[in-house]
């Protein structure tokens, strides 16, 4: 029986049926007051509508905080209600019940996933109390589970005598094999199709581990390769660890070996931070020395967002800094630099935010800053930042500029529906490099350049596709930028 039923059968005269919103008997019946009678008695003044969605607040209210405290079985129980004219006094009596403490944790849905690693994901144990507090916050760490779909809420098993529950937890084990990338196609450039793709297998041997391949043709002549390895590690509270082996080839510029190590650690809620080291050997063409470069990078995440394929409202921040020591081979200044060793910092930001702004309208803002500070007058194009395409300034050729500092941003205003959302967009992006001249002097060269377009994004619980098509103002209006990026479970 609901506590609305019981509170409804104590009132004799005013049985009635109630509805969500509609007073009981006439719109003239109100509640006065509650006296509440538990371990300290007090009374609720009142002047509400007597109907089912106020009591039901009522009780919540009253209840709420001995829920917080781990009575979880607490209930309210109608002692008297006094009726004159139009308005009704009740007095209420809390009933506590036992305290309710865990008595184990039970995991369903799960085959090839070890309990014992999901258990340190969930930060509950045996005989903690189950106040509201605990089971939000368990819930959330389920949910947060990378390698499982958790199904919220978490169910209550009482056992005899009610002094103890077991809680239950039902999950569902993710596609072992998913894929993502995306591709595009230049008409105005002998490239033609660029693309790039990014498989996982996830979850290996049960124990939340993964390995990636990255592909990516940026342009003719410029490819991507990345090896990746990720496993959970429990040093300071939910973390992974992982390694990454990757070149770079540019064929006309140069090739790159690199190797990666980072640490990331959950900090609190939806705030995290890493850590990684890393070294790259770089070899430019042309008879251009040659060099190493070792670097450390500390970096801040914190997504909040309520749907992450097609949010309606959140806000999502990534932060870095790196610091790094590249040094020129000896044996291969043949083009003599200034020194031979510098020391160097990068950093990066990024903000995306989301807003309902009315109905189906969702407001979408990026902002981004990147941006090199060297004492080399005229750093290796291989330590520049390269942007253009889908992610920075849509409408270009993917890496068509190179630059030493960027500002880039987009408003994107999207037309959201259950399945995915529509949306045009307008690009803009600040751009800042030396640049070498004739008589052997440095100049500082500022572009300012935009882009604009409109697309549609799909998605389902186990896929999701995205197209655009962008412009720039160079080009004709036939002649967009067709971009298409896609992931999937298998």
């Amino acid at each position: 029986m609901s506590r609305i039923v019981q509170i409804v059968a104590a009132l004799g005269v005013l049985m009635v049926t109630l509805s969500a919103t509609e007073p009981v008997a006439d719109s003239q019946v109100r509640i006065d007051s509650v006296y509440v009678k538990n371990d300290s008695s007090y009374v609720i003044a009142l002047d509400r509508i007597f109907n089912q969605r106020n009591l039901e607040e009522l009780t919540d209210n009253i209840l709420s905080k001995y829920y917080d405290c781990g009575y979880y079985w607490a209930s309210v129980k109608i002692d008297k209600v006094r009726k004159h004219d139009d308005r009704v006094k009740f007095e209420l009596r809390v009933i506590k019940g036992p305290l309710v403490r865990l008595a184990g944790v039970v995991y369903t849905g799960l085959t090839r996933t070890s309990h014992g690693l999901v258990t340190r994901y969930i930060p509950i144990g045996a005989g903690d109390t189950l106040t509201d507090a605990t089971l939000r916050r368990v819930e959330k760490a389920a949910a947060g589970i990378e390698f499982v779909t958790f199904h919220p809420p978490p169910v209550i098993r009482p056992l005899e005598g009610y002094t103890g529950a077991d809680l239950e937890f039902q999950f569902s084990e993710k596609k072992q094999f998913t894929f993502e990338g995306g591709g595009g196609y230049l008409p105005d450039n002998s490239t033609g199709l660029v693309w790039h793709l990014n498989l996982h297998f996830n979850n290996l041997f049960g124990g939340g581990r993964r390995t990636s391949i990255f592909s990516e043709r940026r342009e003719r002549g410029r490819n991507v390769l990345r090896l990746g390895y990720d496993q959970p590690l429990f040093v300071a509270g939910v973390g992974h660890l992982s390694f990454q082996i990757g070149t770079r080839d540019y064929r006309e510029q140069f090739y790159e070996f690199s190797l990666e190590g980072t640490y990331l650690t959950r900090l609190r809620g939806n705030l995290s931070a890493s850590l990684s080291l890393g070294w790259k050997s770089v070899e430019p063409v042309g008879g251009l020395p040659s060099y190493s470069r070792f670097t450390s990078r500390f970096s801040i995440e914190r997504e909040a967002l309520d749907n992450r394929l097609n949010p309606a409202n959140g806000l999502d921040l990534r932060w870095s800094v790196a610091y790094s020591y590249r040094r020129y081979r000896e044996d291969s200044l043949a083009a003599t630099p200034e020194r031979n060793s510098f020391n160097e910092t990068r950093v990066s930001v990024s903000i995306k935010w989301y807003k309902q702004v009315i109905g189906r309208l969702i407001g979408h803002l990026g902002l981004n800053y990147i941006g090199l500070e060297t004492d080399e007058s005229l750093p290796p194009i291989s330590e520049l930042i390269f942007l253009g395409g889908p992610g920075t300034i849509r409408g270009f050729r993917n890496e068509q500029f190179v630059v030493l500092r960027t500002a880039f941003g987009t408003v994107e205003p999207r037309l959201r529906f259950s399945d995915g959302y529509l949306f045009t967009f307008y690009d803009a992006a600040y751009l800042n490099n030396r640049v070498a001249q004739p008589d052997g002097t440095i100049r500082i060269d500022e572009l300012y350049r935009y882009g604009y377009g409109l697309g549609i994004a799909l998605h389902d619980s186990r896929r999701a596709i995205k197209l655009s098509l962008g412009w720039n103002p160079e080009l004709q209006f036939d002649q967009p930028r067709l971009s298409v990026e896609f992931s999937s479970d298998i």
